[in-house]
Formats: C-alpha cells, sequence, structure tokens
C-alpha cells in the first residue's frame, strides 16, 4: 500500500469520525428541538385551552361590563370641584380623566361626594353641563337643574359649599342615575345604616337576603317578597321563575323591593318645589292676615278711643240728664204748686162768685123792692 493510499486511509477515517461525531451531534441537537417543538407544542395547547378560556372570560367580562354601562353609563371619577356660586349653586368642576372626557356641553349628569358615608360622602344633585374649557377642555361648569336660588334653598347650597371645600375627597359625575341592587349597601353595618337612610328603610336593608317568615315580613311592613329557598340556602326555581312562599310561617329568604332612586328623586324634588310654593303662599297669607291683623288692632285701638269717648260722653249724658231730671222734678213741684194755688184761686173765685150772685141776687131784690115802693108811693098821690 502506497503513502497516498494510507494517507487517504487516514482522511477517510478522519472524516468518518467526524461525520460520526457531526451526525451525533446533530442527532442530539434534532431529539432535543424535537422535544423543545413537543414541549412547545404541548404549551401552545395549553395556551390556546387557556386563551379559549380567558376569551370566554374575557366576553363574559365585556358582558358585565355592557350590562354595568347600560344601568350606570359613563362615570368619571376624582372630579375636582373648584367654586360654588353661594347663590345659585352653579359650582365650576376639574375633571383629569379620562383623557379626552367626552363631555359635552347640555350633558346632564349626577353628582356624588365620594367621600366615606361617614365622612358625610352624599349624593348632591342632579346638573347640567352649561361649558366646557380650561386648560384643555377639562373645566365643567355645572348648575342644578332645579332652582336652587332663594332662602329655602339655603341648606342645599351650604352642602355643595362644604363638600366642594373639604380637603381630600373629590367629586364622581354618573350619566345615568347609579340603579339600586342589594350588593350596593349590604357591607354597612346597621348602625351606618341608620346615619344614611330614613328609618323606616333600614329594616328592609338589615333583613334583605336573610331567612324569615312570610308573616314576619308582614308584621314588620317591610316592601318586598319571601322566596322558597333549598338545602343550600338558593332560591328555588321551576321554569325560570323563582318561586315565592305561600305559607304565611313558612321560611324563606327576604328579598326587598329594589327602588327607582332617579323617579324617587325627581318625585321628592316634585313634592319639595310644592311644599316650597305651599310655604311660600301660606307665608303670604300669614303676611295678608298679620296685615289685616294690625288692621283691626287699629281699627280697635281707634274704636277704643271712640268708645272710651262714648263713655266719657254718655257720663255727661248721664249729667246732664240727672240735671235735667233734678229741674224737672223742680219745675214739675212748682209746677203742682202752682196748680194748687190756681185750683185753690179758683176755688176762691168760685166762692166769691157766688158771694158776687147772693150780693146781686140782693141788690136786684132791694133794687126791686124800693122801685115798687116808690112805684105805690106816686099812685097813692
Amino acid at each position: 500500500m502506497s503513502i497516498w493510499n494510507k494517507v487517504l486511509l487516514g482522511l477517510i477515517l478522519v472524516a468518518s469520525i467526524a461525520l460520526f461525531i457531526l451526525g451525533a451531534r446533530a442527532l442530539q441537537t434534532h431529539k432535543h428541538w424535537r422535544n423543545q417543538a413537543n414541549q412547545l407544542e404541548q404549551e401552545l395547547a395549553t395556551e390556546l385551552e387557556n386563551h379559549a378560556e380567558l376569551s370566554e372570560q374575557v366576553r363574559q367580562v365585556t358582558l358585565d361590563l355592557d350590562a354595568q354601562l347600560v344601568d350606570r353609563g359613563r362615570v368619571w371619577y376624582g372630579c375636582k370641584p373648584d367654586q360654588v356660586a353661594p347663590d345659585t349653586g352653579e359650582v365650576s368642576v376639574m375633571t383629569d380623566l379620562p383623557d379626552p372626557h367626552r363631555i359635552e356641553p347640555q350633558t346632564v349628569l349626577w353628582v356624588f361626594d365620594e367621600a366615606d358615608f361617614k365622612d358625610g360622602g352624599r349624593y348632591l344633585g342632579q346638573f347640567t353641563v352649561t361649558a366646557v374649557g380650561g386648560q384643555d377642555n377639562r373645566q365643567l361648569q355645572l348648575k342644578p337643574t332645579m332652582n336652587l336660588a332663594g332662602p329655602e334653598h339655603q341648606a342645599e347650597r351650604d352642602r355643595l359649599q362644604k363638600s366642594a371645600t373639604r380637603n381630600g375627597p373629590t367629586w364622581a359625575l354618573y350619566e345615568i342615575m347609579p340603579v339600586d341592587n342589594h350588593e350596593s349597601l349590604a357591607e354597612l353595618d346597621p348602625e351606618t345604616l341608620k346615619t344614611v337612610l330614613p328609618a323606616e328603610s333600614v329594616e328592609e336593608f338589615v333583613t334583605d337576603g336573610q331567612l324569615t317568615t312570610l308573616a314576619d315580613v308582614k308584621q314588620r311592613g317591610l316592601r318586598g317578597k319571601v322566596f322558597k329557598v333549598d338545602q343550600t340556602g338558593q332560591i328555588v326555581k321551576k321554569d325560570g321563575l323563582e318561586q315565592e312562599v305561600q305559607a304565611e310561617n313558612e321560611k324563606g329568604k327576604y328579598v326587598r323591593q329594589l327602588r327607582d332612586y332617579e323617579e324617587l328623586f325627581r318625585q321628592f324634588d316634585l313634592r319639595r318645589t310644592e311644599g316650597i310654593d305651599r310655604e311660600k303662599s301660606l307665608t303670604r297669607n300669614n303676611n295678608y292676615l298679620a296685615q289685616a291683623h294690625d288692621d283691626a288692632k287699629r281699627q280697635h285701638q281707634y274704636r277704643q278711643k271712640e268708645r272710651d269717648w262714648l263713655v266719657a260722653d254718655r257720663q255727661r249724658y248721664f249729667g246732664e240728664r240727672d240735671t235735667v231730671r233734678h229741674h224737672l222734678e223742680a219745675v214739675q213741684g212748682k209746677w203742682a204748686a202752682i196748680r194748687a194755688a190756681v185750683a185753690e184761686t179758683i176755688k176762691t173765685n168760685q166762692a166769691m162768685a157766688g158771694e158776687i150772685a147772693r150780693i146781686q141776687q140782693e141788690a136786684t131784690r132791694l133794687i126791686d123792692q124800693q122801685t115798687r115802693r116808690m112805684a105805690q108811693a106816686s099812685t097813692g098821690r
């Protein structure tokens, strides 16, 4: 064998060893990447399953979000009130998020103080956006939909002023009045509920979701229904409808009647407006009555003076009457004396007339007698 054959054989051997090593390395690499591919395929399958599950969750969350938006509409949190007009209740509010906020003029918003209930967080009222301006159009000018001018609305304006000037809490602007649900106030204890709800409504919120009887609900005057429950405490349904308790003493889950707060606030505002108008009317009537009372009092004083004058005049009249009476009595006494004197004079005159008549008769008799004597004497001669 020649040297070249040996060299060639050596080169072939070296090349074979290199090819063997490269083949083994390629096989190892192929095995590694095949394992990696299988693992990635498994992970991909798992991720695809997770993606399908997450897609379903996203779809459900989207549906829940749509349901929330349908019931609640858009909400702008963290809005900072600036100035409240002391005579009208108009207020300037600064909003940062979202950017842009997409609030247009003439938008009606429901405003809430975001402070905790215990710190004065409350519903502040319904407002209309009258202007949008300021830096990046982030400043909103809000006007109450109900007229807050006048002394009868001083409490509402003070509440807005207090909320706007308090440090820390901001306002939340709702496009739609939040709807009532059974979870909104479930975390509040009864003592806190007593501070934020009317006394007659506290029992409904405390008992909501609790087991009780229909008779107990009627006795306590709670508004709502009592539904049948199974052994797990879930409400029994038949054909998709919740089954109500029929027997008075049968226990079930009490579900309070939900409220339409937008309609309630509208009715309350209407009643308050009617009450304010009625109060103004009563005030006007009271003022009229007060004026009439003052006029009557002046008339009374005038009539009292007139009465006093008449009483004095009456006393003068009585005095003059007594004087006239005394004078009349004196005149009547004199008249009686005169009448008696006249009667006596008449009697005397009558007596004198009788005497004169007797004297005249006697004189006539004497004259006749003398005449006869004279006649007889003449005849005898």
